[in-house]
């Protein structure tokens, strides 16, 4: 078996956002990416631009997403979310 060459012709669109707590309804957060590809990349990052770990993260279909941050209660300032398939 030969080493891994890549995937050739395949380019990532990226989507970005930034949120406050208002935009969570009962700690999910709902995403509209319209990047076309269900199986993406989901990275969250806190007021302090710590990358953080969310409670969950379900792939709804090939233009939305929803994550959980549940856990981390009533949130401070902006966080950002990056979505990359």
């Amino acid at each position: 078996m030969s080493g891994y060459s890549g995937i050739s012709g395949y380019s990532a669109t990226v989507y970005r956002l930034g949120f406050i707590n208002s935009a969570l309804s009962t700690g999910i957060l709902t995403v509209n990416h319209n990047i076309g590809r269900q199986i993406v990349n989901v990275q969250v990052f806190d007021n302090n631009n710590n990358y953080i770990v969310p409670d969950g993260i379900v792939l709804t279909n090939t233009t939305s997403l929803t994550v959980n941050l549940t856990s981390y209660g009533t949130l401070t300032g902006t966080y950002n979310l990056i979505v990359m398939g």
